[in-house]
C-alpha cells in the first residue's frame, strides 16, 4: 500500500513538474499579443490625432 502511494505522490509530481515546463513560453507569447494591440491602438490615436493636438 505505501509503495503504491508513492508511485502515485512519484507521478503526480512528475504532471506537475511537466505541466509547468512550458509557463514562460505561453507567458511570453500572451504578453507579446497584449503589447501589439497596445501599440496598434496607440498607432492609430496618433494617426487620427490633427497636428495641433499632437504639439
Amino acid at each position: 500500500m505505501k509503495k503504491h502511494i508513492l508511485n502515485i505522490v512519484i507521478i503526480l509530481m512528475f504532471v506537475i513538474g511537466f505541466s509547468v515546463l512550458p509557463y514562460p513560453a505561453i507567458s511570453e507569447y500572451i504578453n507579446s499579443k497584449h503589447a501589439s494591440r497596445i501599440i496598434a491602438s496607440y498607432n492609430e490615436t496618433v494617426k487620427n490625432s490633427d497636428e495641433a493636438e499632437l504639439k
